[in-house]
């Protein structure tokens, strides 16, 4: 258990930047210089949080499309199929 909550301490431990999900390209790095990077790095990793949130809202958008879609062709392949 001491190791466990040492590497979670220790700012000697390698870790990657958590904008590198949503494309910041920094390198892996200690744990005290991804702090550094992360204070000197607002904009740029606000700006990829921007794009980020447009590039989500977008799907969003083509997929309610999508599903508006299904629901329309769907009520009208019902109407087809009701009996006379």
């Amino acid at each position: 258990m001491y190791m466990v909550e040492h590497l979670r301490m220790c700012t000697k431990h390698s870790i990657e930047c958590p904008f590198s999900a949503i494309g910041c390209d920094n390198e892996r790095g200690q744990k005290y210089s991804i702090l550094s990077h992360l204070n000197n790095e607002l904009l740029p990793h606000s700006q990829l949080l921007i794009e980020w949130i447009f590039t989500l809202k977008n799907e969003i958008d083509t997929m309610k499309n999508k599903f508006a879609n299904c629901k329309l062709k769907n009520r009208k392949f019902e109407r087809k199929e009701k009996p006379l």
